[in-house]
């Protein structure tokens, strides 16, 4: 993860955290120091046989950093958990944690805060642990220090390369980015818009099958419709796990990029998020958020942003505007924070709302034709 989004996580995390927590990942679990489970010299394994590298270990699983990082850095270890932190900001009393990982028993356990899953811990018989790192929600060396420190800035670079060589022990076996990638995770649903054009669904059949019934033009209208339904996969709110996102392909680009269906994973599972129309559709909103474009009449229109929150279907609403010429030829613009209660918007923020749709992410739609499993499940 580079440097650039540690900035769009510290606020990301400060929101859906709470601004208010002091301890360094935002999880009431962390341990101080004085009750974390071991220290860097007990959860330090001895170096392999060239003495390049430094393993430490808990309950489930090893990670190993080279030895010119172990120098670094202060490693502490739970059961479930290590921290990793950088030695010289906790020695002169800052907090110091570069990053975190934790085999987490349930998404319900870190959903919510500055975690990202990274992979899958998994035992003969089928226990399944959900593998994330975490970062800090506030600055963890000393704040008068007008950058990261470099040591620090090696240690946070480092996460990624740590997780991905992480091992499983005492009968766990760890499997980078498993549960993370969309191809891996919504081949059952695509399945089921597969299902509905060969069975030619009409608008009706595709909303009691939380389907949006946009889908019933593409089934019945255009040629191949499985050319002309298509689907992309994003990590919308940073959580490390995909989202799906389903969508119309136009011949003539008619509304690039429109989101018809939304689907996230709870609890490890697909679930339906929201479905929208040509008249309520939704978006990328600038990689992080998804936008909702809507009409409400010729003279009637307005845009909302959500955050999808992680673990979860539900949509949080974070600011919107809306442009009525109904109420005057001219336009009037209102703004709003739950989609409710709207007030007058000032000239600046009029001028902000007309420039968010410019903030819309035009996905790039693969075709339903394209994926061979999805198809072959359809017709199981």
């Amino acid at each position: 993860m580079s440097r650039k989004v540690l900035g769009i996580l510290l606020a990301c995390a400060l929101v859906l955290a709470g601004c208010g927590k002091t301890n360094p990942t935002g999880d009431s679990s962390q341990p101080s120091e004085s009750q974390s489970g071991e220290s860097q010299s007990d959860g330090a394994q001895p170096e392999d046989a060239t003495g390049d590298v430094v393993e430490y270990s808990n309950d489930l699983f090893k990670i190993t950093l080279p030895t010119e990082l172990a120098d670094l850095a202060e490693v502490e270890t739970d059961s479930d958990k290590m921290y990793i932190y950088y030695k010289e900001a906790k020695d002169a009393g800052f907090s110091g944690l570069a990053f975190m990982v934790w085999a987490a028993g349930s998404p319900s356990d870190y959903a919510g805060g500055p975690y990202e899953k990274v992979g899958e811990l998994s035992s003969e018989n089928g226990d399944i642990y959900n593998v994330v790192k975490g970062y800090a929600t506030e600055v963890q060396w000393d704040y008068n220090e007008p950058e990261m420190p470099e040591g620090f800035a090696k240690l946070y670079d480092a996460a990624d390369s740590v997780v991905e060589s992480l091992e499983g022990i005492n009968g766990y076996t760890y499997t980078y980015e498993a549960g993370t990638k969309g191809e891996d995770l919504y081949n059952t649903v695509l399945s089921e818009y597969v299902k509905a054009v060969n069975e030619k669904w009409d608008a009706t059949k595709l909303e009691e099958k939380n389907m949006s019934p946009e889908f019933a033009y593409a089934i019945h209208e255009m040629d191949n419709p499985l050319e002309h339904i298509g689907y992309a996969y994003k990590d919308i709110n940073i959580d490390g796990v995909d989202e799906l996102f389903v969508g119309i392909i136009y011949d003539d680009d008619e509304l690039p990029g429109a989101i018809y269906d939304i689907y996230t994973i709870v609890d490890n599972k697909p679930a339906f998020v929201v479905s929208g129309t040509a008249r309520n559709r939704y978006y990328n909103f600038d990689n992080h958020f998804i936008s909702n474009v809507w009409s409400g009449g010729a003279g009637l229109y307005g845009i909302g942003i959500y955050n999808l929150e992680s673990n979860s279907t539900e949509m949080i609403y974070q600011f919107g505007y809306k442009c009525d010429y109904y109420e005057n030829e001219d336009g009037v613009w209102y703004k709003t924070y739950d989609g409710e209660e709207y007030e007058a918007a000032t000239d600046e923020e009029i001028e902000a709302a007309e420039k968010l749709e410019e903030k819309n992410v035009m996905f790039d739609y693969t075709p339903l034709a394209d994926n061979e499993d999805a198809i072959e499940a359809a017709n199981l």
